[in-house]
């Protein structure tokens, strides 16, 4: 049984497209809060082998000395970015949706 990106599987009820565009915006959101500081401390660790002994070593020593924000800074970009992509198909028919 197919269901198509509007239908839910369990009710088989249509969602609206605004749900669909809520819930891409925020999977892209929750994404970006997971995946963002691991891939810096990823690239930190590539570039700087000798400095860190391990990703938890890596992720404390970059809070010590540029503290929290430091794990996310740049991180508007990709989020705007995963934002739009995750949401595309349920954006392109939210926004075709005649209210």
């Amino acid at each position: 049984m197919s269901t198509s990106i509007n239908t839910t599987k369990k009710t088989g009820r249509k969602k609206k497209p605004y749900q669909s565009f809520i819930s891409g915006s925020t999977a892209g959101v929750v994404e970006l809060l997971i995946m963002y500081p691991t891939e810096l401390v990823k690239t930190q660790m590539q570039l700087f082998p000798t400095k860190y002994t391990g990703p938890f070593q890596c992720a404390t020593s970059i809070v010590k000395e540029n503290g929290y924000k430091a794990l996310y800074k740049g991180g508007l970009k990709p989020l705007l970015a995963g934002t739009v992509i995750k949401s595309k198909k349920p954006l392109k028919i939210f926004l075709n949706f005649n209210f």
